[in-house]
């Protein structure tokens, strides 16, 4: 580890701030993560490990909207509204079919919705 560069970013107040600042935005996309799955979780009393492929959907969804429009707000809104869609759609279809069922097939079809999100980003990026 470089020590004179660390003590350099130390001493300059911008690189304090901007360090700070990374770790919260970090933080809250951590939180944002692990409350979602231990909502998930306590509620349906489903082990949902599609989550983080529900948030790249929502990324992907977001940027898209962005590049069309240069608009950040349309584009957040974009993002939510469209993994709202497809979080309902798949909860009514796939989830509600696998509720009270054994934890491994629960974690079977949300693994396999992880491969099915991660191969359509391949194909349309």
């Amino acid at each position: 580890m470089n020590f004179e560069a660390l003590l350099t970013c130390i001493s300059s107040g911008s690189c304090v701030v901007t360090q700070i600042s990374t770790a919260l935005i970090i933080g809250m996309l951590l939180f944002m993560v692990a409350s979602g799955l231990s909502l998930i979780f306590g509620v349906l009393g489903v082990i949902n490990f599609a989550h983080g492929a529900f948030y790249m959907a929502g990324a992907y969804f977001a940027y898209a909207a962005y590049q069309l429009t240069a608009s950040f707000v349309v584009a957040f809104l974009a993002g939510a509204v469209g993994v709202g869609i497809i979080g309902v759609l798949f909860e009514r279809f796939v989830m509600s079919r696998v509720y009270g069922k054994d934890v491994l097939m629960q974690l079977l079809v949300c693994y396999a919705t992880i491969l099915i999100f991660d191969d359509l980003v391949k194909i349309i990026a």
